[in-house]
């Protein structure tokens, strides 16, 4: 049996701290949270507080897949033994980690629930400093005052998740975090254009 890797997390108040700041994200889609935790899996603040998010969010009878480099396939196989998630393809998981060097029609290819069970949809993770970032005009429950955002999502990013989200209820939802560590967050009501 191999040992954890020795991180900085708290299993309590940072993943009470990380599980809050993604509700307040999604409550508030296009607008900037800030204060992640960080756990220490990675030196580049994205990465590493997108793999807090997954530490806060999955447990056993989690599916969780991944979309990028080997860096970002690296978090997600230390974030599945940390917590018990399990491993699948994009198209039967319940989170998928996104990272640089990803596929971007990911949204496109992610579970979007059905009529019955709408909640169903995939959590997308979008985590690291890949260069990413666009301007897109949200639209939706939620979303307050001038509905345009600075997502940290490339331009194609954002087209497949507009096709994704274009039939609510039913959809992804999105966890973005910018280069700094900073949270956005789109639900799936939500759509960028």
């Amino acid at each position: 049996m191999s040992a954890e890797p020795a991180i900085a997390w708290d299993r309590v108040d940072d993943a009470r701290a990380a599980f809050r700041a993604c509700l307040d994200a999604l409550s508030r889609p296009g607008t900037r949270v800030r204060g992640l935790p960080m756990p220490g899996l990675a030196a580049d603040p994205g990465r590493d507080a997108g793999a807090g998010i997954l530490l806060a969010l999955l447990d056993r009878g989690v599916a969780l897949a991944c979309d990028g480099d080997a860096e970002t396939a690296r978090i997600a196989a230390t974030v599945r033994g940390l917590t018990g998630a399990c491993e699948t393809g994009v198209e039967d998981a319940d989170f998928v980690l996104a990272g640089p060097g990803g596929d971007p029609a990911l949204a496109a290819r992610a579970r979007r629930g059905s009529a019955l069970a709408p909640d169903r949809g995939a959590t997308l993770v979008y985590a690291g400093s890949g260069g990413r970032g666009c301007e897109a005009r949200l639209s939706g429950p939620g979303v307050e005052g001038t509905p345009a955002a600075a997502l940290p999502l490339g331009a194609e990013e954002v087209e497949s998740l507009r096709l994704a989200n274009a039939s609510p209820p039913l959809g992804v939802d999105v966890l973005a975090v910018a280069p700094d560590g900073s949270l956005v967050g789109i639900p799936r009501s939500v759509i960028g254009t």
